[in-house]
């Protein structure tokens, strides 16, 4: 585990992965924790993570079956109005610092598969380039299969439920959770 991060640019209060321990069926790797991620010190509960659920539900995929955990386990800030702080996307540099809790949880867990949804997350995997491309492309992380998709903020703010970066994201949830039948046969 890295040190705790510098006050300031970081929340200090760790948010650790969550669900499945063991080989879960699908490992579904974030941006950042938010602010109610901080407060809950649980991974997707705030707005995006909402958001995330109702996908799943959409999607058709257990619950019970997943692990969640973000590209970093901190909290990234930037100040805001009247000196109280905002959340930030993770820089590069801070990814590569941080993505080893990520990376020692997919190795402890074995997942069946494991979705990045957004660019921080597939940063932290490895993958680099636009979204819309990596969509298109399968991936692997120490043999698990690796898809991409959007993130769940990035949904809500292009249509929301119901709208084409919706379904299109359900169809990602939906690949990545057969992509474990697929890699077995």
């Amino acid at each position: 585990m890295p040190d705790p991060p510098e006050q300031g640019r970081f929340d200090p209060r760790l948010v650790a992965p969550e669900g499945r321990a063991q080989h879960p069926r699908l490992y579904l790797v974030g941006e950042a924790p938010g602010e109610a991620e901080t407060e809950a010190g649980r991974p997707f509960v705030g707005p995006a993570g909402q958001t995330l659920r109702r996908l799943i539900r959409a999607a058709g995929i257990d619950p019970a079956q997943l692990r969640l955990c973000n590209a970093i386990p901190y909290r990234p800030l930037t100040p805001g109005k009247a000196g109280a702080s905002r959340n930030r996307a993770p820089t590069r540099t801070e990814i590569e610092r941080f993505s080893a809790c990520l990376l020692h949880d997919i190795e402890r867990s074995e997942p069946g598969a494991i979705l990045a949804l957004g660019r921080s997350a597939m940063a932290a995997l490895g993958i680099h380039g636009p979204i819309a491309a990596a969509r298109r492309c399968a991936f692997r992380h120490a043999g698990t299969p690796v898809l991409v998709t959007y993130h769940p903020q990035y949904v809500a703010y292009r249509g929301g439920e119901g709208g084409p970066v919706w379904r299109a994201m359900v169809r990602d949830l939906s690949d990545a959770w057969r992509a474990r039948d697929r890699q077995a046969r």
